[in-house]
């Protein structure tokens, strides 16, 4: 992964290349940066958010699949959460789920969720 930091050292977001990043308020770097004030790990995001960060990073079309091919009870729960939740918690068991099925340490689901909470 890499990241997009603001030159004013108070933001970071995940980018898939230096393509995507606005030069103009960002710098490319392939290592997660030392920032002067910490970034906490938002609670929630919109899911707007939540979807947009999964796809700036490539796994939206996966997590959407992972999500279409879970069974039984638990999996209607997880489409209806997917399909109509407002909001995406970072301590809901479908993020686990869904982050252990993706291969996603818990170190980059709180990266995702950082970067989904500096979309606007």
């Amino acid at each position: 992964m890499s990241w997009a930091v603001r030159k004013d050292n108070l933001g970071v977001r995940a980018v898939s290349s230096g393509a995507e990043i606005d030069p103009s308020i960002e710098i490319y770097s392939t290592e997660y940066p030392e920032l002067s004030k910490p970034l906490l790990v938002p609670e929630s995001v919109t899911m707007m958010q939540a979807r947009l960060a999964m796809l700036n990073i490539g796994i939206l079309d996966d997590v959407t699949s992972a999500i279409a091919a879970m069974t039984g009870d638990e999996g209607k729960e997880a489409q209806i959460q997917w399909e109509y939740a407002m909001d995406v918690r970072r301590d809901w068991p479908l993020v686990s789920a869904l982050g252990s099925a993706m291969s996603l340490t818990d170190k980059q689901i709180d990266d995702l969720f950082m970067a989904a909470g500096a979309i606007q």
